[in-house]
């Protein structure tokens, strides 16, 4: 065969076996395709761009698949620890919640000691044994416990339990601690238990007087504010009052109500607003005020007095029928009408997420500071945000791992492979992260990806230079010892040399044809070599047959520098899609994000103008008034966070990317 026609088929089998590579990949990249698609997390990766048509824009409310399975609790344990009136938190229980990648239901029940909260709970549990009940006067939660069970309706969601310790336990005779669990309760919940016993009279509201202390034990920003409780309706938990063993029927002006109607009856404010009125009026307040929602549930005894110390064995049919239907409707509420955790802004909160606000605040209470809502939020993002970077460069990596199992001058060609990968990095990253509002960590993570991908491709580079240099080396000494010993120095030695070079260009393009370095290689040796060749021309004098004996190291410079200007405009073309990408994932968590903050502020909205509605009937048009100012206040903060533009958000950040191709 001669040169041409073993160069031909070189080439060929170097085509079908780059194909074959293609194809193997190409079918893995079709498997990820489809998986996105049965997931619907909105991305494409046949294209790297978000499947608009197929499912939403990827978010922190999608079920991701967890790294690790949630640990199942077989029963309840301590999460926070109360030991000798000091708050600490066990690590067993903050572990469990690290496992758990789903959002979660935080139902936190508190109340005075001994009024049922622990068989509450155990029943929403469907469990006989759980939470520990007491049948004597003693108390027996202390702290919090913590319960962490599979959602009963929702199978993309965890229920979790906490039980308080008992309000007014002679045996603490400590006011300030509770107030503490109870701030960390409401703090960890979203929808709050309070539990009473009997009827909802003054003395029933006045052990609810630690709600007044609230806006003084919970610091809303990070630089304290007066108006920060007016924030709390955002975060707080909606309320439930449940009333046990209640023997009197719920009647109000000789007509009978709901257990919803007797709680708004019981909230009405008085209209003279003399000294013993205010401390009736601002209990109630701060009641309609803080929660974002409010009901009641009016349970009769279960049973006897002597039935009631084995009360956890017995079934349903041995109970009281009416404690059971209402205990039906209260379950039915919990688990139909509970809400998933969110904190400002509007964002989900999972176990794991909800173990990093709980390690935030029991560590401020236990410095002696006030929990800080600001400050737990912000902790809590940036270790979420560092756990996306993780998440995402794992799944690079391991895509790296398997691209670097084929032949170096495979991969090397492999840029679309290479940039679906470092797109689907990126969408991992907007799908597990929150509130990167500075673009710190997605910054990182470019910066990161880049760097492991411009590694890899040095690496090969060399590798190829390295061996190209040492094939031409040997190839080129008969040359260049010529050369070097004027040889070619005379009459006719231009045909001998051009001969010579002719040969060592064909033979170093056949022992070369794979490698990615070696046209650069061979250019830079023929540009070395140029200079002789005129010299050895105006010897023979020459130099008119230039044209005709110069075209084999004209063409092979020209193909090199073809081949490095096309190499420099897909890299372009490779790097503008890649930002084009990023800038529409980027714009997509932004927009996701502020849509939370305005649905997050219009529910705020609506509160204080329902609720100003409802003064307004009782006719405290001051109250109304004050609710309206709020409304207005909302709605400015509302407004500002519409007008917002992605470009203001992320000024800098793009400063910093380069600017884009097609801005």
């Amino acid at each position: 065969l001669s040169f041409t026609e073993r160069h031909t088929m070189l080439l060929q089998i170097a085509t079908r076996t780059q194909f074959l590579c293609f194809l193997v990949l190409g079918l893995s990249a079709v498997d990820e395709c489809l998986e996105h698609r049965t997931s619907k997390c909105g991305f494409h990766p046949s294209t790297g761009q978000t499947c608009t048509a197929e499912a939403d824009t990827p978010s922190e409310d999608k079920v991701a698949i967890p790294l690790t399975e949630a640990a199942e609790m077989e029963g309840p344990m301590t999460l926070v620890e109360n030991v000798d009136g000091t708050l600490r938190l066990n690590p067993e229980a903050v572990n469990v919640l690290r496992t758990i990648e789903l959002p979660v239901v935080v139902v936190a029940v508190a109340g005075a000691a001994r009024t049922g909260k622990s068989y509450l709970l155990n029943r929403l549990a469907k469990s006989k044994k759980g939470f520990s009940l007491g049948s004597t006067v003693q108390s027996q939660t202390k702290g919090i416990w913590m319960w962490s069970l599979p959602h009963p309706r929702r199978v993309d969601q965890r229920l979790i339990l906490l039980d308080t310790e008992g309000l007014g336990d002679p045996e603490k005779g400590d006011e300030h601690n509770d107030n503490s669990v109870l701030s960390l309760a409401i703090l960890l919940s979203s929808m709050f238990v309070y539990n009473s016993r009997g009827t909802i009279d003054q003395q029933a509201m006045a052990k609810l007087h630690f709600v007044t202390e609230l806006a003084k034990r919970i610091q809303v920003k990070s630089q304290s504010n007066e108006t920060e409780e007016r924030n709390f309706v955002q975060f707080f938990p909606d309320f439930v009052w449940t009333l046990r063993d209640l023997t009197l029927d719920l009647v109000i002006n000789e007509s009978e109500v709901t257990a919803d109607e007797y709680l708004e009856n019981s909230l009405r404010l008085r209209k003279d607003e003399r000294d013993q009125n205010m401390d009736y009026n601002a209990l109630r307040r701060c009641i309609r005020d803080y929660f974002p929602s409010r009901r009641c549930f009016a349970f009769v005894c279960p049973a006897t007095r002597k039935e009631l110390k084995n009360i956890q064995e017995m079934p349903d049919d041995q109970l009281d029928p009416d404690f059971v239907r209402e205990f039906h409707q209260f379950s039915e509420y919990v688990y139909n009408n509970g809400k998933v955790k969110k904190v400002l802004g509007g964002h989900t909160v999972t176990g794991k997420r909800l173990s990093q606000l709980v390690e935030t605040y029991v560590a401020a209470i236990a410095r002696g500071d006030l929990p800080c809502v600001e400050s737990g939020i912000a902790r809590m993002a940036d270790l979420e945000n560092e756990d996306a970077v993780q998440r995402a460069l794992d799944y690079y990596d391991r895509k790296l791992t398997d691209l670097l199992e084929l032949p170096a001058h495979i991969v090397y060609r492999l840029t679309d492979l290479f940039t679906f990968y470092h797109n689907e990095a990126v969408r991992i990253f907007m799908t597990h992260s929150l509130m990167d509002n500075s673009g710190k960590h997605i910054k990182k993570l470019e910066e990161t990806l880049q760097f492991r991908y411009k590694t890899e491709i040095s690496k090969i580079e060399n590798g190829s230079r390295n061996h190209c240099n040492k094939v031409l080396s040997d190839l080129k000494a008969s040359v260049v010892e010529n050369l070097d010993s004027g040889l070619y120095l005379v009459p006719g030695g231009y045909f001998a040399l051009d001969a010579d070079l002719d040969k060592v260009i064909n033979e170093y393009n056949e022992r070369t044809l794979q490698e990615v370095k070696g046209l650069d290689v061979l250019a830079q040796f023929l540009e070395t070599v140029k200079p002789r060749l005129a010299e050895v021309q105006k010897v023979g004098s020459m130099l008119h047959e230039e044209g005709e004996h110069m075209s084999a190291l004209k063409e092979q410079l020209s193909k090199a520098e073809e081949q490095q200007r096309a190499r420099q405009q897909q890299n372009k073309a490779v790097e503008g899609a890649r930002k084009e990408d990023l800038v529409r994932q980027m714009m997509g968590k932004f927009e996701d994000e502020k849509e939370r903050l305005i649905a997050e502020q219009t529910e705020v909205i609506d509160h204080k103008l329902e609720e100003g509605e409802r003064y307004s009937s009782e006719g405290s048009e001051e109250d109304r008034k004050r609710n309206e100012e709020e409304s207005k206040y909302y709605k400015q903060e509302r407004k500002k966070a519409e007008s917002v533009s992605f470009w203001d958000r992320f000024r800098s950040f793009f400063s910093w990317l380069g600017g884009l191709l097609f801005l």
